[in-house]
């Protein structure tokens, strides 16, 4: 009996240390997980902190060209509200100087007469200049807060975000205003050049206007669609726009540019010559040479109404006129002392 009691306590002594070593394994073991866990979070905190960085150097480089841009926008809007205002007075000289010889020629009432027309006229290019530096000075404003919005939207500051909007949405609304009082002006200088007609002179370019409207794919425009900013120049026929491209007499603004302009209806050439160029417009054979050289042209010059009419990129880029076209009002503008 005792040795089966001595056999029972030995038992139990060693369930016991069993039991105990089991613990202390599991306990090891939880330990080692848990270090694992440890390292790996200081790992992806790290990683973080790094991708944060990245991000940050990221955004503050993008704000710095953001601002780096506007800047650089609004100095040329300035600068070029400068050179308009510039360019504004000397078409006035220029004008003025270029009616005063006339008027030595004409009697008193028709110099009188000029006189009043020039300064409406340049009063209403100045007017219109004024506007249109507003609105490109707002319009480069719009643009740089656009960026800004975009750096905003990427840092996801939405605070920021809707004051920039604010102030975006006020910014289209006096765009908008300014495009009216520009169209406005527009039209007020459509009234102008139209003056500088005779009614038998208007009469006589509606007709050519519907011999024009009579061919298929061309459209005449008004006469008084050309605006002519630092001087003037008068049209006998339409201007025309074909395959969207609009087409202007070239003798008129060549002559008024100085240069010669003479015809050889043999060969089928107009010769275009001022003191360093030579243009030859071969009507035959549909093709310009400029000193001797062949030159691309959008489209080829060609008689119309017994004027022979050419793109507004031959006037800008042969004749080194500069030029503008606005679609909305379809009014072409050729700027005689902006070139």
């Amino acid at each position: 009996m005792k040795r089966m009691k001595y056999f029972f306590a030995v038992l139990l002594i060693l369930v016991f240390t069993l039991a105990l070593s089991a613990v202390a394994f599991a306990g090891n073991q939880g330990s080692g997980n848990n270090g694992n866990n440890t390292e790996q979070s200081v790992k992806a905190e790290e990683k973080a902190n790094e991708q944060a960085q990245k991000a940050e150097a990221k955004a503050s480089e993008k704000a710095q060209k953001a601002e780096e841009k506007a800047s650089d926008k609004a100095q040329q809007a300035e600068d070029k509200a400068a050179q308009q205002a510039q360019k504004t007075e000397e078409k006035t000289q220029k004008a003025l100087t270029n009616n005063e010889q006339d008027e030595e020629d004409a009697d008193d009432e028709d110099a009188e007469q000029t006189k009043a027309w020039v300064e409406e006229k340049n009063r209403i290019e100045q007017e219109k200049d004024a506007i249109e530096s507003m609105k490109d000075q707002l319009e480069a404003e719009k643009e740089a807060l656009e960026l800004q919005y975009e750096e905003a939207a990427a840092n996801g500051d939405e605070e920021l975000m809707a004051s920039i909007q604010e102030r975006i949405n006020e910014l289209d609304e006096e765009i908008n205003a300014y495009r009216v009082e520009l169209r406005a002006k527009i039209e007020l200088m459509q009234q102008v050049m139209k003056k500088q007609y005779t009614e038998e002179e208007l009469a006589a370019m509606e007709m050519l206007s519907q011999k024009v409207q009579n061919r298929r794919g061309y459209k005449a425009l008004p006469v008084q669609n050309i605006l002519v900013a630092g001087g003037n120049v008068k049209f006998d026929t339409p201007p025309v726009i074909k395959d969207d491209l609009v087409l202007i007499p070239v003798r008129a603004v060549s002559e008024t540019l100085g240069a010669t302009v003479s015809w050889d209806k043999e060969t089928q050439t107009i010769t275009i010559a001022n003191e360093d160029t030579n243009i030859v417009l071969d009507l035959a054979n549909q093709t310009v040479f400029v000193n001797g050289v062949e030159a691309d042209v959008d489209l080829p010059p060609e008689i119309m109404n017994k004027r022979t009419v050419v793109t507004l990129s031959f006037i800008k880029e042969i004749l080194g006129l500069e030029t503008t076209w606005d679609e909305e009002t379809e009014t072409v503008e050729l700027i005689l002392g902006g070139a």
